[in-house]
């Protein structure tokens, strides 16, 4: 069902507060996009019934959720607000994009479609005298490339700003442009979280395969894992797929790839992600480079574009409030999608924390009635 925008919307100041919960579920009525078709067969989904966990409402208001779903052992316990589960509008990411972008390089590696020791300019010649020239695919996996890039979003001078010019504002040649101009300097040693580096590894995986972003994605892991829902790529001022930050899909579909997850990477006897990149996912980064560039988030680490959060609980993160949050070891998932006023995510990690930390404690009541939920 179509939403009409408010009516003083403002297409240039799309993410302003005023107008974010409208805008983050209707981009492609302001916004160019291309579709990824979902499954023939979508993967079901299992609804518990549960008392609604203590605090979800007031967390989630307080936390300027949209939508939220949380499961425990692979059914749904609750989601906000009522009927969330069966909603199949698609909502903006943002940096969600980045994970799954980087599961689709490390399933190409896997399957001998692209190297991990190939370097950017060897695909990608334009790029050969940029900062990122040098970079290989495994480096930038890792972001542990070097390059230096500004990403502080209350900085109204930082480069990311001018950067997503070539996204959604008034640079044309979009990101591809936007990566040339950047400058060469002294390099910056060890993990670096900048969104530049996911737009080139979405330009080397189409390099390497042919395709295009939103083909690659759907046909190795949104289908198989069976997405229920169409969901679609933002497209840069060139007409390319935004691999930073350009993804948009239900919030029931986060919950599947979740569960994917959770299952080592197999649905119905097939094997959609070799355990082997599964297994990885969990394990985890280099700790040390991470505390040293990240200190508020102590015990955390990066690998393959996904946030290791310790233990054996990983994150697919994006501004304004968007997060999947994958609790292997208690089979536990958040996921979330939001409309903070600020993007940055980081003032509210303390109050996820504590909110998963309860949900943890409750984990092991599983003995609830289940009903079944149709996907469609």
């Amino acid at each position: 069902m179509i939403e009409a925008p408010p009516p003083d919307f403002d297409r240039d100041r799309w993410k302003d507060p005023r107008w974010s919960r409208w805008a983050f579920r209707n981009t492609a009525q302001f916004l160019p996009t291309l579709a990824i078709a979902p499954s023939v067969s979508p993967r079901g989904l299992v609804r518990q019934d549960r008392p609604e966990p203590e605090g979800w409402r007031g967390f989630l208001e307080a936390t300027y959720a949209t939508s939220a779903v949380l499961i425990c052992d692979g059914h749904i316990v609750a989601d906000w607000p009522a009927g969330a589960i069966e909603d199949s509008g698609p909502h903006m990411l943002f940096s969600v994009t980045k994970s799954i972008v980087g599961l689709t390089a490390r399933m190409l590696i896997e399957t001998g479609a692209i190297a991990a020791d190939v370097s950017a300019s060897r695909l990608l010649p334009d790029l050969s005298a940029t900062a990122f020239g040098n970079a290989t695919l495994a480096d930038l996996l890792a972001m542990r490339d070097g390059v230096q890039f500004a990403e502080t979003y209350a900085d109204p001078d930082a480069d990311i700003h001018r950067y997503s010019r070539g996204y959604w504002r008034d640079a044309q040649g979009g990101a591809r442009v936007q990566l040339a101009a950047l400058p060469v300097l002294p390099t910056v040693p060890g993990f670096s979280y900048r969104t530049p580096v996911a737009d080139v590894i979405g330009a080397m995986l189409v390099a390497a395969s042919g395709q295009r972003l939103a083909e690659l994605i759907g046909e190795l892991l949104w289908r198989p894992m069976g997405a229920a829902h169409p969901a679609h790529f933002v497209l840069d001022t060139a007409g390319a797929e935004i691999a930073g930050a350009g993804l948009n899909a239900a919030i029931t579909d986060l919950a599947r790839l979740a569960l994917l997850l959770l299952d080592n990477g197999s649905r119905n006897g097939r094997q959609v992600i070799a355990q082997s990149i599964v297994a990885a996912l969990f394990e985890g980064g280099d700790r040390d480079s991470f505390a040293s560039s990240v200190p508020e988030r102590p015990g955390w680490s990066y690998h393959d574009l996904w946030w290791h959060m310790g233990g054996g609980v990983i994150a697919a993160l994006g501004v304004h409030g968007q997060r999947l949050i994958i609790d292997r070891d208690r089979r536990l998932v958040f996921v979330r999608t939001g409309a903070q006023p600020e993007p940055d995510n980081r003032p509210f990690d303390e109050s996820h924390r504590h909110f998963l930390d309860t949900m943890r404690a409750e984990a092991a009541d599983r003995t609830r009635f289940e009903r079944h939920i149709d996907p469609a």
